[in-house]
């Protein structure tokens, strides 16, 4: 058996050993959270333009700094060609270079990749789509197909919830109006927003490896009118954190990173501020690419001055901009300030400007730091649990019983976890109640020893929550008592479908 250890002073190694080493760090692919991920676009003429971004290919390192222009051949043959981009590693030549691979006029495909250990290997970008006699490559010529790795970078902790937008106990489908689109993610649309429509979707970037068997999903701000935004206009994905979940980044630089989807290229604006204050730093993205999914992110510095609360109040709230009138929009960018109602620097461009503009929102993360690390797909239920602290929507069985004086139902709901603060408590749908049957859409039956009670008249809900625990609430109805019913006994409030019960202490 044969020990070996890498590396030491004063010893010879290889690009061998080097390559070996990394390898078992990172797998051959492009780095999905660095630059523009070597994304692949027509530039104009018979070329092809790489985008800046990081590969690793075998062990070796690729980086492109600028955007880089590939010739594509002419194609006179009378048959479309496909030829491929690819990153190419020469073990022999030690070189490490992109270049367009020509495919075989009338294959029907691409020519397959070159990938010999120790000799060329291929890591593939995208497949060029050449018909005859065509003079420039167009963008509906490429298709971007490259394998992604993700970086050697410890995750650090995420303090958005619900960042897969999986959790929605409303169970929304769309919004059009102000409110939650997802657990902890509400949506202010503000003047003139008719036509837009907010949901989360299973959609996200194509060829992203393990990502791609998780069940999450993004959010998806959409224009359905081409009514002009208006100088009060003001649309825009959100959430706020009290102050016990925001305090680890006080005194500390934080980085919000996402990856983003839209069908415009332009300069947009993100929010970092004070819950419910004056300070807020405008922070101004880039969206390079058309109909193309980026990685963002963008660093904020401490502002010691904007008086954060670490409480269980409202702390920081960080909000992207999809659509927001010139009413909003300040003269600096990139730094804080200290004024109202300014959310947008002089270079924001809105990424929903026509009908059918589209504006993806897909794995947030804010974290400590001045990078971003790799995000982590949480564990669905303790995702269900972090929203239950703010809200809990309950929609099956409550168990209650008749008061002394045999008039009203009373009923205690024990919730899964310590909210907020006092929850408010709200039934959405006024119900009537079931008489003599299991209940059915819209209506509440009343089941005691194993039968349904019939003339049980339903009144009025009222709820309290127990102040100490924040950890209980209960609601009494109050009604007439048939004949099926009588003081002390036990009973169940049976909830039918389209019935809600909700506590809410949502910021």
């Amino acid at each position: 058996m044969t020990e070996v250890a890498r590396f030491f002073d004063a010893q010879s190694y290889s690009e061998g050993d080097q390559a070996e080493v990394q390898a078992r760090f990172r797998s051959t692919g492009v780095l999905i959270d660095v630059a523009s991920r070597l994304v692949v676009s027509a530039p104009g003429g018979m070329f092809v333009s790489i985008a800046p971004g990081e590969a690793m290919v075998e062990g070796f390192w690729y980086k492109n700094t600028a955007a880089l222009q590939l010739a594509v051949g002419n194609n006179t043959s009378g048959s479309t060609r496909y030829d491929r981009v690819v990153l190419r590693l020469s073990r022999t030549g030690n070189t490490l270079n992109a270049a367009v691979v020509v495919g075989t006029v009338g294959a029907g495909a691409p020519p397959a990749l070159t990938q010999i250990v120790g000799g060329i290997w291929e890591l593939p970008l995208a497949v060029i789509t050449v018909p005859t006699g065509v003079g420039a490559i167009l963008p509906n010529m490429i298709t971007n197909n490259p394998v992604y790795t993700n970086m050697l970078v410890d995750a650090r902790p995420n303090l958005f919830d619900n960042p897969t937008f999986r959790v929605n106990q409303r169970s929304i489908v769309a919004l059009s109006t102000t409110g939650y689109a997802a657990d902890r993610w509400i949506t202010g649309l503000t003047n003139n927003t008719g036509g837009f429509v907010v949901q989360s979707v299973a959609a996200y970037p194509p060829n992203m490896g393990f990502f791609e068997t998780q069940p999450v999903k993004s959010l998806l701000v959409s224009r359905g009118n081409a009514v002009a935004i208006a100088a009060d206009t003001l649309i825009g994905p959100q959430q706020s954190l009290e102050g016990i979940k925001a305090t680890p980044l006080f005194g500390q630089t934080a980085c919000v990173s996402w990856w983003s989807f839209c069908n415009k290229v332009g300069t947009f604006s993100f929010n970092y501020e004070q819950f419910g204050g004056n300070w807020r730093y405008i922070a101004s993205w880039t969206h390079g690419l058309a109909n193309t999914w980026q990685f963002n992110y963008v660093v904020i510095p401490w502002n010691v001055g904007a008086g954060w609360i670490d409480t269980s109040a409202g702390s920081l709230t960080c909000r992207w901009l999809a659509v927001c009138g010139d009413n909003y929009r300040h003269t600096v960018t990139n730094q804080w300030v200290n004024v109202n109602g300014k959310y947008i620097g002089p270079d924001h461009d809105n990424p929903l400007t026509a009908t059918a503009d589209v504006l993806w929102i897909y794995q947030p993360k804010l974290e400590v730091g001045s990078y971003p690390t790799r995000f982590e797909v949480p564990d669905p239920t303790l995702e269900r649990i972090q929203c239950y602290r703010q809200l809990y929507v309950e929609r099956e069985q409550i168990t209650g019983w008749v008061g002394s004086n045999a008039v009203a139902l009373e009923a205690t709901q024990y919730l899964p976890v310590q909210m907020r603060v006092i929850p408010a408590f709200s039934v959405p749908v006024v119900p009537s109640f079931a008489q003599g049957a299991a209940p059915t859409a819209n209506q509440i039956g009343v089941l005691c020893q194993s039968s349904w009670i019939t003339n049980f008249t339903y009144s009025s809900w009222v709820a309290w929550v127990n102040i100490g625990a924040k950890t209980h609430g209960s609601f009494i109805t109050s009604s007439t008592v048939g004949t099926g019913i009588g003081a002390g006994q036990a009973a169940s409030i049976v909830l039918g479908s389209n019935i809600q019960v909700v506590y809410s202490s949502e910021l």
